[in-house]
Formats: C-alpha cells, structure tokens, sequence
C-alpha cells in the first residue's frame, strides 16, 4: 500500500470527446449519395410531359430529367410572366426570354435563375443598351421613325404614335398610364379611376422632367440642341468655318449641270 506512489501534479485523464467529423472514407461515401440523390443520373432521359400545374399556382410545359425541369420548356408565373428557354436541375440556366404581360421582355443568358447578361427589348421591339442613347440628342427620332422614316410637313410625330393621345388637364403621359401631380399617382389611360403606380420622389422628378405635358410651355435658349451655336457678335461668327472659293465654284458648276 505504501509501496505505490502516484503523481500529484499530474490531472487524471479525462475521456476524449467523439470526433464530429466521421471516417474520411464514410464521409467520402456520404457526399457521393448526396451527389447521385440530388443530381440526375445519366441513365435518365429527357422526356416531355403535358402541363404540369404547381401547388403556387404556377405552370410548367416541356422537357424534363426525372424529378426536374431540366432542358427546353416554358414557365408560367402567377401572375403570368412568362420564361420560355433553357432549364437545368429546375431553374433558368442558359439562353431563355423573360416575358411581361405588357409585352415586355427581357432576352439574355440565365446561370442558377441569375441573369449574367441580357438586354430589355421594348413591346414594339426597341432594345435597351447600356448606354441608352433613345430619343436623345443628337439623334432625337421616336422608334417609329427610325423604322417608317419621317412624316411629311405638318404632321410631325411629336409621340411613337402617328396620333398622339390626349393628356387631362395638368397630367403628364409617362408611357404607361398619366401622371396627376395634384394627387400624385399614375392612374390608368383607359380608367381614370384606376390607380397604377405611386411613384418615388425621383420618379417623380423624372417624369416631370422627361415627359409629356398636356400643356405647352416654351423651353428657351437650349444649346445642347444645337451642334453650332452663334450669338450674332463679329467675334463668334468668325469662328464659323467658311467654304472655300473652290467649294464654291464647284458647288456653282453642279448647280449649273442640273439647270441644264
């Protein structure tokens, strides 16, 4: 009994705790089920089922890979937006349009229902790029007249539309509907007792800004509609370049060729 002698100093061992990470092998093995449970196997074929209607109310009509829309197909939103493309493990993946029910749409490339690049396309087929540069100085043309070409004199299109609509009174058009500043909200063109949209305090001034009046008020001096711009003063008019004596003689002989 006193024979055996024991260190003080040294703490009892306690039992070590269960490794929360398992075997590499067992973990290996699990992370492989994992993958052959969640992704489709290659033995599965694409196959095109009739319209498969969601509990969300939602609508699916195209190909799919077991359990997945997987391939071409259209979806059908609840409130009828519409994608028409490439699907892969049940999202957008690749080449597909995006289609508003006000004829809106919106083409690009999807990865995982992520837009990576696309473009805006407008109901009568105008493209939005970055930078947009519609209706702008120095090309202030309507996409109408891009297509058609002018109107003849007096009947100028001062909207897309050969015939522009009537505003109310102390409204402006901003495209979708008319915009009241006295309550300030977008009601709708066809029912004036509809409200459309209230807008933010920048939208606002963008469509004060930007749109339409129902009344006319004049603009004044805008030199940025002009490319050359002159005040009248001896100074400024010599800064605009003249033609030469040889322009002008043959300009003269062209005029004289077609006299003849």
């Amino acid at each position: 009994m006193f024979g055996i002698r024991q260190k003080i100093s040294d703490p009892p061992e306690e039992p070590s705790a269960p490794s929360l990470n398992p075997d590499p092998e067992v973990r290996s093995d699990w992370l492989i089920n994992i993958k052959r449970f969640r992704r489709p196997s290659r033995k599965y074929i694409k196959i095109t089922k009739p319209e498969k209607v969601f509990v969300t109310g939602s609508k699916y009509t195209g190909e799919w890979m077991g359990m997945q829309m997987w391939g071409s197909g259209t979806y059908t939103m609840l409130h009828n937006v519409k994608y028409e493309g490439r699907l892969m493990d049940g999202d957008f993946h690749g080449a597909g349009s995006l289609i508003y029910p006000s004829g809106y749409k919106v083409d690009g490339f999807w990865c995982k229902s992520h837009l990576i690049k696309g473009a805006i396309v407008y109901p009568d087929g105008l493209e939005y790029v970055y930078p947009f540069k519609y209706c702008k100085a120095k090309d202030r043309r309507f996409s109408s007249t891009i297509e058609n070409g002018f109107n003849p004199a007096r009947k100028e299109r001062l909207t897309n539309e050969d015939v522009p609509r009537k505003i109310p009174p102390g409204c402006y058009d901003c495209g979708y509907g008319f915009y009241d500043p006295n309550v300030r909200c977008v009601f709708s063109v066809h029912d004036p007792t509809k409200t459309l949209k209230i807008p933010s305090l920048n939208e606002e001034k963008w469509i004060k800004r930007y749109c339409r009046k129902a009344w006319d008020e004049p603009v004044g001096y805008r030199p940025d509609l002009y490319e050359k711009w002159t005040n009248g003063s001896k100074a400024d008019y010599k800064s605009i370049p003249s033609a030469s004596s040889s322009d002008e003689s043959s300009l003269e002989s062209a005029l004289d060729d077609v006299l003849i």
